[in-house]
C-alpha cells in the first residue's frame, strides 16, 4: 500500500541541498502551471512520476499551518498522486490517540466521515482551500 503524508515541508528537503548545489536545482525544478484543487489537468505534474519513481511514501508538508496557498497545491497534488499514481492513504498530522479512535469507530458504523474530520485539526477541515479535498 502506498503511503501519502502531509507532514514534512518540502521546502526543507531542498534547502541544505540548494546551499551545496544550486545546479543540482537548476536541473530539477519541474514548474507547476495550477495549484488549483479543481484543475485535473495532470499534466504538468507528469515529470513528478520519474522523480517519485516506486517510493511508497510522500511527505509535504506547509510553511505555517493556515498557508492557504500550500494547502490548494496539496489538494491538487494529493488527487494526482490518488489518481495517477495509485497512493490510497492519506495521513495528517493530528492527535494521535483521537485519529485512530475515530477511524476505528468510522469503519465500525458508529460515527460519520464529518465526525472522523473532527479529530483533525480545524486550520485543514475548515479551510476553505481543503474543502475540494476532503
Amino acid at each position: 500500500m502506498k503511503l501519502f503524508s502531509a507532514l514534512l515541508t518540502l521546502s526543507l528537503l531542498f534547502s541544505c541541498r540548494v546551499e551545496k548545489d544550486s545546479d543540482w536545482l537548476d536541473s530539477n525544478i519541474i514548474p507547476i502551471r495550477s495549484i488549483e484543487s479543481q484543475d485535473e489537468d495532470y499534466a504538468d505534474l507528469q515529470p513528478l512520476k520519474e522523480k517519485i519513481g516506486s517510493a511508497r511514501v510522500i511527505m509535504l508538508g506547509e510553511q505555517e499551518h493556515g498557508d492557504g496557498s500550500t494547502y490548494a497545491a496539496k489538494s491538487r497534488l494529493a488527487k494526482f498522486f490518488h489518481r495517477e499514481m495509485g497512493f490510497s492513504v492519506v495521513a495528517f498530522e493530528s492527535g494521535f490517540f483521537g485519529a485512530n479512535k475515530a477511524w476505528d469507530d468510522y469503519e465500525a458504523g458508529k460515527i460519520s466521515y464529518e465526525e472522523v474530520l473532527s479529530q483533525l485539526y480545524i486550520f485543514w477541515t475548515e479551510s476553505k482551500m481543503c474543502q475540494d479535498f476532503f
